[in-house]
């Protein structure tokens, strides 16, 4: 299969103007593209063909149409939000398999929708987090949650996440864990300057995917120290999240 991506900036673009002639004739995408959204950036309030339409409209949105040249049909809708770096993924055929979605995540990161400089940096850091001390990398990840209250729950959130997916991964080596009797107890241990007054008064986010996961870890790469990043990236790294 050979996929090629075509950015579409206006409903003048004959690309556009190909898809809405699909649409007219396969009753399969009148459907798909009909249907509510119910992932992402956009579930909830739009069906697809909606979220095109508008996408076109937004200057901080790119909306990027996948094609798949041999069939001469198009697979996979995408719109990144240039402001936030989130990119929606949507496929514009009903049987699409998780091996045809990384397919196209990797196409995205060839034509450098994706940055695949921060994909980079994230692997390695993750490597060098993998062979820290455990114990001092839940420590930075906790400083980092109270430097985060009041300024960003997407931020606390990735940290503590991180933070305790590390700590299930290796209970074993933090010697004292059976000496506390609850969670706050624990990670006061751990870094005092998580108080008791910060664990009230702050609480994390629900994050649902994973790329926003990545988006907010690279955000916080971008300010903080190698031995952070490296901390943040690995804790995210295990997570086990669905695409």
């Amino acid at each position: 299969m050979k996929i090629e991506v075509f950015e579409i900036t206006s409903k003048e673009d004959a690309t556009y103007k190909e898809l809405m002639a699909q649409y007219k004739s396969n009753t399969e995408l009148q459907e798909l593209l009909d249907e509510p959204i119910i992932s992402g950036s956009f579930a909830g309030y739009f069906s697809l063909s909606a979220m095109i339409n508008m996408a076109i409209e937004m200057e901080h949105i790119n909306l990027y149409l996948l094609k798949d040249v041999d069939d001469d049909i198009f697979v996979w809708v995408a719109g990144k939000n240039v402001k936030r770096g989130k990119l929606d993924m949507y496929p514009l055929l009903k049987e699409q398999s998780d091996e045809m979605k990384e397919e196209i995540r990797d196409v995205l990161f060839r034509e450098g929708v994706y940055d695949k400089s921060n994909n980079e940096a994230f692997i390695y850091y993750a490597e060098k987090g993998s062979q820290m001390d455990k114990q001092r990398a839940i420590y930075l990840l906790i400083q980092r949650y109270v430097c985060y209250c009041g300024v960003s729950a997407g931020m606390r959130t990735v940290v503590w996440d991180a933070a305790w997916t590390i700590f299930s991964e290796h209970e074993n080596e933090i010697p004292f864990e059976t000496e506390c009797f609850s969670d706050f107890e624990f990670l006061n241990k751990i870094n005092p300057n998580y108080t008791k007054e910060i664990s009230k008064e702050y609480d994390i986010a629900i994050l649902y995917e994973k790329e926003e996961y990545f988006r907010i870890c690279m955000m916080i790469v971008a300010e903080s120290d190698d031995e952070t990043n490296s901390a943040v990236c690995y804790g995210i790294s295990l997570l086990e999240l669905e695409y």
